[in-house]
């Protein structure tokens, strides 16, 4: 069926021009046309896609490539943490090594002093150190330098019981010492002397002045001798003492008087004896009082200063044994502080080996790596 001029074309049923027309036709056999440009964009598109691909086909390798560089990155930081944290946990552990070294060396000499002092370090009793209780000089004229007695004085001739039982509980603890002076004038009878007495206590010293005080100064302590007390008094400054002076019942121009006195320094107690001719001053005073109070205010201030730590021990050090002591002890210490820690490390070492474990790494073994 013919078209005329200004009916529209025909158009099938898909949207397409009719074949049958002229125009459409020459709009298919002519790819300039019109009609021709739909496919050209198509086409363009489906040439591009090629394109992409092998662009994105050619990054691939690169992020390949930085992957495998922080893999490497990431095992070196790995082994580089577990090397700083295997460091760091040596370093607490050489600590505690290096403290248990110093304590071993430290117990080790600390049993060795203990053990030096209870089996090498002797203790003795030297009885001669009693001769330390008394002066050697009277400390008064009129008599000589040089002592006519200076020597121990057995406790059971003293004739004191508390002295005596003391001796026998605790010897190492008591004693007496003597020491007299003779007249300065050759042939006169005049002397002076001090005894000392060592107690273990000062309790039991104060039970041997009173016991002097009742016995050697009561009223007739010299009866059986002929001599009677003529007055009691004390030292001066000295506190706790007693004196007494006998005279003989008959005088005589040779006739002697004695002085005696007694006082207590802690666990000592000091004797002095007097004797000299029969005398008085202005004041009726006998000359044995004044000198025996003079003889006992030196042995009081002696006995002051030497009683506080007094002792009959010394202490020895026996040179060839100290030395052998000491060395093996210094080494025994120094195998208790070396000989632990090698040994650690050695078992440590062999445990490594058999562990395959590498050194400084913890956690980290060869087969890992």
């Amino acid at each position: 069926m013919g078209m005329t001029d200004g009916d529209p074309p025909e158009v099938d049923p898909a949207g397409a021009p009719a074949e049958d027309g002229p125009g459409t036709r020459a709009r298919e056999e002519d790819p300039t046309s019109a009609g021709a440009e739909v496919p050209a964009p198509q086409a363009a598109v489906g040439a591009q896609v090629p394109a992409p691909q092998a662009a994105v086909g050619a990054q691939v390798p690169a992020p390949q490539a930085a992957v495998g560089t922080q893999a490497a990155v990431g095992t070196q930081a790995a082994v580089g943490t577990q090397a700083a944290v295997g460091a760091q946990a040596r370093r607490p552990g050489r600590a505690r090594r290096t403290s248990w070294a110093v304590v071993r060396v430290v117990v080790v000499l600390a049993i060795a002093g203990a053990g030096y002092q209870s089996l090498i370090v002797e203790h003795p009793v030297v009885r001669s150190r009693l001769a330390q209780l008394v002066v050697r000089r009277p400390g008064v004229p009129g008599f000589a330098a040089k002592p006519s007695t200076d020597a121990e004085l057995p406790a059971s001739s003293a004739g004191i019981a508390e002295l005596t039982a003391a001796s026998k509980a605790r010897p190492d603890r008591t004693g007496a010492f003597s020491i007299a002076w003779p007249s300065a004038t050759k042939g006169s009878p005049d002397t002076t002397g001090t005894v000392a007495f060592l107690l273990p206590s000062t309790a039991d010293a104060a039970k041997v002045k009173d016991q002097i005080d009742s016995t050697l100064l009561s009223a007739k302590a010299q009866a059986a001798n002929g001599a009677v007390r003529a007055g009691t008094f004390g030292v001066p400054g000295v506190a706790g003492s007693s004196g007494a002076v006998f005279e003989p019942k008959q005088k005589a121009s040779t006739s002697e008087d004695l002085g005696l006195t007694a006082f207590r320094q802690g666990r000592t107690v000091g004797v002095v004896e007097v004797v000299e001719k029969t005398a008085r001053d202005a004041k009726g005073i006998a000359t044995t009082e004044h000198l025996a109070i003079a003889v006992s205010a030196v042995e009081d201030a002696h006995l002051v200063a030497v009683t506080p730590g007094f002792t009959l021990r010394v202490t020895r050090y026996p040179t060839l044994t100290s030395a052998v002591w000491i060395g093996g002890s210094l080494l025994v210490a120094a195998l208790a502080g070396l000989v632990p820690p090698v040994a650690g490390a050695a078992l440590r070492r062999r445990r490594e080996r058999r562990a395959k474990v590498v050194p400084g790494h913890p956690g980290i073994t060869k087969r890992k790596l």
